[in-house]
Parts: C-alpha cells; structure tokens; sequence
C-alpha cells in the first residue's frame, strides 16, 4: 500500500505470469472466478514476462512513456503512478484506473478473446453416390470404393450438425459436500431388494468410514468433501471397499443431478462397474429416490470395440449347459462390443474395411469435402459417445481418457465443435473425476509424453546432435551461430559421458561402497526418487581407500523430481 493506495510488486506480478500457481499458498483458497482471471492473464501475456527481470525491465520502459510529456499538450491522466516518482528505478506500481480494479483487468482481457478457431466436423452425406477413403490394409493392400446412400422417407438430404449429441460445460464447483449418512442410506436403499446373505454395500461402506483418517477439518465420519483444483489421494488397503465407494458415489452424484467420470484401469473393469452402476440406479428410481432420468454411460475407443469384443470372447471358457458368469450377468458383456455398419451392404470396394477402419468421417464427392456417414446418429460404434453427452455417470479407461477422441465431433455449448478429446469432455463437462489406480494411471501419462532422442552413440552420425549439426550447414550464417553453441555442449556432455562410461571413468553402478548392499532401489541418497546412480572412482582422503562421489545434480537432471524439496547430503566415507 502506497498512500492507502494497494502498490502491485513486480516480483509478484512476474510470478503470476510464471504459470507457477499452486505454490501460492493462497491459490486454493480462490474462487474459480477469480482462478480464471488469472489464468487469462497468464495466456494472453507474452512468456517472457514470466521472468522477473524481463517484467522489470519492460514495466519501467511503461511507465517512463507515462511519464514523457509535452510541456504544450494537455497533462496526460496517468494510468500507473511509479512507486518512489522514479519509474526508472521503481520495483512496484499504484494502479490509477479508477473503480474496480478486477473489472480493469476484465475490460483488457476482453479485447483479446476472439470467436472459438475451432474446426467443425464434417457434414454429413446426403443422398447419392460417394467416393471412400483410401487406407492400407495390411496382406490385402489399398482399400477404396464407392458407397450409393439411397434415399428414404425421413432422409430426402443431408442432416445438419443438430444430430450430433449435445453438451453443455457443467457450472463450476469450488467444493462439493458429500454427507456420510446420505452415502450409507443410498447403500442400503441400493441393496434393500437383495437377500440378507447377498448385502454387503452398506456393512462395508459403515467399516471403511469408521476407520478413514484424513487431514481434513471435516471428519470422514460426518461428510467427504471434495474441492476443486489439483489431485485428491483417497488411500486405502485392498479389498477394504474402494470400489464399493466409488459405486455408491456414482449413485449420489446422479440424484443430486451431477455429472460424474470414473476412469478406470481396463475396459473389463469398465464393463463390470457399468452394468452394477445401471443396476444400482435402476433400483433407486424404483423406490422413486432418483425422480429424474439417469443413465450410465461406458466410453470407450470406437476404433477397437470389434478387436475387443473378439478378446473377451476368447477368455470366456463356459459349459453351455451351465452358463456361469455370463448367464449371472443377464446383458452379456460382449453385447455393448458388437455393431453393426450399415454401409456394407451398399458398399462396392476392392476389399472390404476392417472392423474399426470403416470409412465414417471419409465421403468424398466432387466440389465436397470429406462429409460423414449419415448412420452415424443410429450406429452403434458411436452410440457411447451418445449415451455419455446426456449420462449422469460416464465410465472410461486409462488409455481412452489420455489418448481418447470423440471423433463423430459433439455440440458444445450450442456449437458443433470436432477435435474433442476424452480429458477434456470429463474435465469440461462433469462435475468431478474419480481415477482409480492412480500411481498406474499417472505411469502411463508419463510414458506417454515420455520420448527418447540418441544424443550420442558409438555407431557413426546416428546421433541427434550429429544430425542437427550436419543440417545446420543448410540454414542462414546468424541461425547457425545461434544453434551451435547448444548443439555442441549438447554433444560435449553427451560423448564425455558415453566416452567415460566406456573407459571405466565412470560408473553406473556404486557396488563398491559398503551401503550399496542397504540401498533402496532407484535412489541415491535419502530423500530421493528416480536419480541416476552415476558415480565417479575416487580416493578417500582419510584412509586413502577408493570411495564414490555423485555428480553433481546439474550435469544430470533426473527424470522424477527429488521427492524431498532439500537436496540430497554429502557423501562421506564410510571407513572413516
């Protein structure tokens, strides 16, 4: 404050166009409003501000121009006042625009919103004969042909984007209260037509809330409560009813009308929380404790429900005298697989499609587009995605959640958008997200942004360094000066290492230190995660004796960051 006028720090400011919001420690405590102005603020910033130096720099340039005047014009109204009068020196600003200041920062956000860039999906095909998309099918070879669309009653010319599934972005929820006692009646109302012997739900679910720690301020044993933002852990032992939460949580997010995702490891477990799912709230609008429409929906790649449905198939071994699982089951599991394509029999090509490869999205016609299949609305390789736009409760797995993509397009908050993936349809349009098995959804989040680049091999010029420095000769003589630098301490460091591995300078292994036997794997000292083992053959200055000192952790970043925010202790010789 400044004259009772608040003074904006530039340190500060710098800090939230760093993109580093959770380390504020009041950023959970914002509201989503308030967290998406700040989020705009950071995208429609340049990046370089992110630095407190380049703020710095660029803010005083600002308001020395404020302060440039023509004594023969009109005193300027200035819009920042330097703190101190000297803007060549100032380390903060009082903002002079008058009224609410957040609405300041509305108002200049603003001008930089434009109209959604992005694609709509394709139109769909009408009446007539269409040319299919080429693909390549391995031992058949290119596949291509041309489908006749006959005319019908209902379908005299091409639908429009108003029959694709409709979707709206659920409200934002800073916190949502889940009282206990609700959670142990839905258990019991779910499970009142059951046999005594078949109840479970609420007698385990009654175990796990009474034994549940949390740091919350709110006991386990009154209500959960889940807050926006980053990740909640729910931790607990096998078989102590996880799953028989996570069941009943689905049920109470579809009577209070909120939307749910439960992201699963493997299509199986999808199915089979799927079918109890429906279950559960077919029971519960009987006994008229749900009095609206509800529904379960499973969300899975439309590409690989045929190979899928063969894979489960085979790990059924039944008599078929005694139906076991499948005859227990009622709706087999294999029966939301299966589709059928409607264009096979008005199809002429040279092969036929695979399963998961027919041509959807791939109608050509002279002077038109790729144009989509007119069956889309009606088949049943799209139907999840459907049954999702307007479920309470939406069931995936792992992989469809990270690499998933609604591909028939969706209309999104009234606009037919194409290019949806599945995180952002749970992340935008559901009030919550439940992921169970997270330690191997988040291995397999890492290994799929994870890559890895040769930088340097004994083999000759297969190294990416050496690549790059054969196509730098290609490029101008100022965007060459400006590579090389950093492609050669790239290759510097990158052939030292191989090169001293090789010649037994370094190691990758500390078997002659006496506490390599008590080490825990992957680490290097306590206190850390995922480091590299590399050490360097010395001699102890104390008994003369060989001895191993880690590199420094600058030359070698590991890929898991240190799990203690210290650094890891000095190495000291354990004969000493």
């Amino acid at each position: 404050m400044d004259d009772g006028a608040p003074a904006a720090p530039f340190r500060k400011a710098a800090f939230l166009l760093s993109g580093q919001f959770r380390a504020w420690d009041r950023w959970k405590a914002l509201t989503s409003e308030e967290r998406r102005r700040v989020v705009d603020v950071f995208r429609t910033a340049p990046s370089r501000l992110g630095d407190v130096r380049n703020f710095t720099t660029a803010a005083r340039a600002l308001l020395a121009a404020f302060g440039d005047e023509n004594p023969g014009e009109p005193q300027k109204l200035l819009t920042f006042e330097p703190v101190g009068g000297d803007p060549l020196a100032a380390e903060a600003a009082i903002p002079r625009v008058g009224g609410d200041l957040l609405a300041y920062v509305d108002r200049q956000i603003a001008r930089f919103r434009r109209p959604s860039a992005r694609p709509k999906p394709p139109e769909f095909a009408g009446p007539g004969t269409w040319k299919t998309g080429e693909i390549y099918v391995p031992q058949v070879g290119q596949v291509h042909g041309q489908l006749t669309i006959p005319t019908y009653p209902g379908f005299t010319e091409a639908f429009d984007h108003d029959r694709l599934p409709h979707i709206d972005s659920a409200p934002p929820l800073d916190d949502i209260h889940i009282p206990t006692e609700d959670l142990l009646e839905l258990a019991a109302q779910i499970e009142s037509g059951e046999p005594e012997e078949k109840r479970y739900l609420h007698a385990t679910l009654k175990g796990l809330f009474s034994v549940l720690q949390t740091t919350d301020s709110i006991s386990p044993q009154e209500a959960l409560r889940m807050t926006a933002g980053g990740l909640e852990i729910f931790h607990a032992p096998t078989g102590t009813g996880k799953s028989v939460m996570v069941r009943v949580l689905a049920a109470w997010f579809a009577q209070q009308s909120h939307r749910v995702t439960i992201v699963l490891p493997d299509i199986k477990a999808c199915l089979a929380i799927t079918r109890k799912i429906r279950s559960d709230l077919r029971v519960l609008q009987s006994l008229d404790v749900i009095k609206h429409e509800t529904a379960c929906a499973h969300l899975m790649s439309s590409s690989g429900m045929h190979d899928r449905a063969h894979k489960l198939a085979r790990l059924i071994d039944e008599d078929p005298q005694t139906p076991g699982e499948w005859g227990e089951n009622g709706e087999r599991d294999v029966d939301p697989l299966s589709y059928g394509c409607a264009q096979r029999p008005l199809l002429e090509s040279s092969a036929d499609y695979p399963p998961g490869r027919e041509p959807c999205l791939s109608l050509y016609r002279q002077g038109v587009g790729a144009s989509a299949c007119p069956w889309i609305p009606t088949c049943g390789k799209f139907a999840p995605v459907y049954e999702a736009c307007s479920a309470h409760v939406v069931v995936t797995n792992h992989f469809a959640f990270l690499q998933g993509n609604l591909r028939i397009g969706v209309n999104l908050d009234g606009r037919p958008v194409r290019g949806v993936s599945v995180a952002e349809f749970a992340l935008r349009t559901c009030h919550a997200v439940l992921v169970d098995e997270v330690d191997q959804f988040q291995s397999r989040a890492v290994d799929r942004c994870a890559g890895e680049v040769v930088l340097h091999s004994r083999r000759h010029w297969t190294a990416a360094p050496q690549e790059m420095d054969t196509d730098a000769k290609r490029l101008p003589i100022s965007d060459e000066a400006d590579l090389l630098p950093s492609v050669g301490q790239v290759r510097l460091m990158a052939e030292f290492l191989l090169l001293a591995v090789c010649s037994n300078a370094l190691r990758l292994d500390v078997m002659d230190d006496e506490r390599a036997a008590n080490r825990v794997p992957d680490r290097t000292g306590p206190g850390c995660a995922g480091t590299w083992p590399v050490a360097a053959t010395a001699s102890c200055p104390t008994c003369s004796g060989p001895t191993w000192t880690p590199l420094p952790r600058q030359t070698f970043r590991p890929i898991s960051p240190c799990v203690s925010r210290t650094s890891c202790p000095p190495v000291t010789c354990s004969r000493a």
